[in-house]
């Protein structure tokens, strides 16, 4: 499947968020970047909508275009 940004634009809701709720996101996001970054091979930042839609089409392309490997334990 192939999505373009104008699909992904088409589908935003806008959300508002109380400052508090922001603090608790901020931190959290931290937390979890601290504790499984390693398992990652990309981080995306969502400082612009349209700029992280591109990466992340970019980024699912190459993926779809690479081999993947996984632990010989998860095929069975």
């Amino acid at each position: 499947m192939v999505l373009s940004c104008m699909d992904i634009n088409s589908a935003i809701t806008l959300v508002f968020f109380q400052p508090e709720e922001l603090r608790d996101i901020v931190e959290m996001s931290s937390k979890m970047e601290e504790r499984y970054s390693h398992y990652f091979d990309y981080t995306i930042e969502n400082d612009d909508l349209h700029m992280a839609a591109t990466e992340l089409i970019t980024i699912a392309g190459q993926i779809e275009k690479t081999d993947q490997w996984v632990p010989v334990g998860w095929a069975l």
